[in-house]
């Protein structure tokens, strides 16, 4: 997790922008916000991070069209039009591509999106920018009921863009937004219409880091992101369909499905996963922490407790601090299980789990929630009892401390 951290800090395309970054349920707002203002929301994020997806929800949940052109693909022509003489001989106008006529003729709303924005040669850029600024696809106009966005990858990295937006005149036409991932948003979205693989789910529950693997990205190996793992949920679900046709169970499509999950999200995450899914019974989620913290969900921990396996209880406790700071819980009804979940941790391990929570806190902005928690925890008495037990942990080895070098 500090690797992957580390790995963000030093790609912060958004200090060099200037520009701010939110999850994609905020910048579904925001970019509803612009169409209404007349704008062009330009969203800045990394490869499969779900950017080409909030558009086609925006436009399914509006009943409008959506059209995507990717300035990778496309000529110059294909958006400024080909010049075609007029009958006079003295003038010209301009034969505009079908799909693009089919657009402005459209009496539907529609989101045309220049995708790709900043893969575009010079030539299609430059076209492209008379869209977002005059509206204009050659000869014709685009109606009100047409609106224009774009999307695009940072110029940092090993992405191969231009840097189209170091050029003033077209940053100044764009509303730029930087897109970052949640994983709270993305299991939502999962739950819901996504209709994700539940163990899919089940397994980005519990290893939130999984949802974008930053160090195989940058070591530039196939890595998980939130495009792969719908991928992989399409793939769970033909290998589980495959394998009640052919009357096989599963355990015996795994070594085929390995394979192809390797090619979604790298052999490392596919191994994981293949294990999770071996053994996901034994798993835990946020839910069965925060929602009851039942005697089964109970057993889970202390058994992890008792087995010290260290790696799955920081996961727990990673997810658990995770889900608690989103929001989507009330405090009143969770303290109580937070409280009795931190006391069945070890010492160590209650103490890091404060600190995850501490520091998912402080990276939300919903000051109210931090307060409202601070104050229910404090008034738990099995939470008082951890906090007093890690401080009187911490008392007695800086007195071994300071013994020892007395002693020396």
């Amino acid at each position: 997790m500090a690797d992957q951290e580390a790995a963000q800090d030093q790609n912060k395309f958004w200090e060099r922008l200037g520009i701010l970054t939110a999850p994609l349920n905020k910048v579904r707002k925001m970019i509803e916000m612009t169409f209404r203002s007349h704008q062009v929301a330009c969203l800045v994020g990394v490869a499969g991070i779900g950017k080409t997806q909030i558009f086609s929800q925006i436009a399914e949940d509006n009943d409008w069209d959506v059209v995507f052109m990717y300035l990778a693909h496309r000529e110059p022509e294909d958006i400024a039009g080909i010049p075609v003489p007029n009958k006079d001989g003295n003038s010209y106008r301009f034969l505009t591509e079908e799909s693009v006529f089919d657009i402005i003729n459209s009496k539907r709303p529609t989101i045309l999106v220049f995708d790709e924005w900043n893969r575009g040669e010079k030539p299609v850029m430059n076209a492209a920018f008379t869209v977002m600024e005059a509206r204009r696809f050659g000869s014709y106009t685009l109606p009100d009921h047409v609106y224009v966005a774009a999307a695009m990858n940072p110029s940092e990295d090993n992405y191969v863009v231009n840097e189209a937006e170091k050029d003033p005149a077209f940053r100044r036409r764009l509303c730029f937004v930087g897109v970052r991932p949640d994983a709270n948003v993305w299991l939502e979205w999962a739950r819901g219409r996504g209709n994700i693989h539940s163990i899919v789910v089940g397994y980005v529950d519990i290893q939130r880091d999984a949802l974008i693997d930053t160090n195989s990205r940058d070591a530039g190996k196939i890595y998980a992101n939130p495009a792969s793992w719908e991928k992989v949920s399409n793939a769970l679900k033909a290998c589980e369909q495959m394998a009640a046709e052919q009357g096989v169970s599963v355990e015996d499509m795994l070594p085929i499905l390995r394979i192809q999950l390797a090619g979604l999200v790298g052999a490392g995450t596919a191994e994981a996963f293949i294990g999770y899914y071996k053994d996901h019974a034994t798993a835990i989620s946020p839910a069965e922490v925060l929602g009851s913290y039942s005697k089964t969900a109970q057993q889970k921990v202390l058994s992890l407790v008792k087995s010290h396996k260290h790696r799955e209880l920081t996961d727990v406790c990673e997810s658990v601090a995770s889900a608690l700071s989103s929001g989507n819980f009330e405090v009143e009804d969770v303290v109580g299980n937070v409280s009795i979940f931190s006391k069945d941790l070890p010492h160590d391990m209650a103490n890091a789990f404060f600190v995850k929570i501490t520091k998912h806190l402080n990276e939300t902005s919903d000051t109210d929630l931090k307060s409202k928690l601070s104050r229910a925890l404090s008034n738990e008495p099995a939470f008082r009892e951890v906090y007093m037990r890690i401080l009187n942990a911490h008392e007695n080895v800086e007195e071994e401390i300071h013994s020892d070098e007395k002693a020396g």
